[in-house]
């Protein structure tokens, strides 16, 4: 495993840790959609990890899809993921239309003017109660 992978795998240890709970799990059992693990999973870029960037994937290979899958299964992760990698390496258009779509959230959420609103208003927060106890 090369660094890269090694990271790759850490994301997803982590990301499975706060998703696929045993609330999930059980629920999965009852037949409810893990909602919020398969949201965590496309903005992380897991869906498409072998999928170049030019389709709107995250650019890595097979053996980084690989990396994705089998931290799935350690945590018995209720989605569809090995499916979905294998029929968006051969569905073009899918893969295209979903990769623009992530591509459109990310730099929406990330965009320049969001983050310093986001950090400003974190400052207001902890600047705030002590300018008035300091005051």
């Amino acid at each position: 495993m090369n660094e890269l992978q090694t990271i790759l795998a850490e994301t997803c240890t982590r990301l499975f840790t706060d998703h696929a709970t045993t609330a999930v799990l059980e629920g999965a059992e009852k037949g409810e959609w893990p909602a919020a693990l398969w949201q965590a999973l496309e903005e992380n870029g897991l869906t498409l990890p072998q999928v170049p960037e030019a389709r709107g994937g995250a650019g890595g290979s097979w053996n980084d899809a690989f990396v994705v899958l089998m931290a799935a299964g350690r945590f018995a992760a209720p989605v569809p993921l090995a499916a979905a990698l294998l029929a968006l390496s051969v569905d073009h258009v899918r893969r295209e239309r979903m990769g623009q779509a992530g591509r459109a959230r990310f730099v929406s959420t990330f965009r320049s003017e969001v983050v310093v609103d986001q950090i400003a208003a974190a400052y207001r927060q902890v600047a705030a109660p002590q300018r008035a106890g300091g005051a």
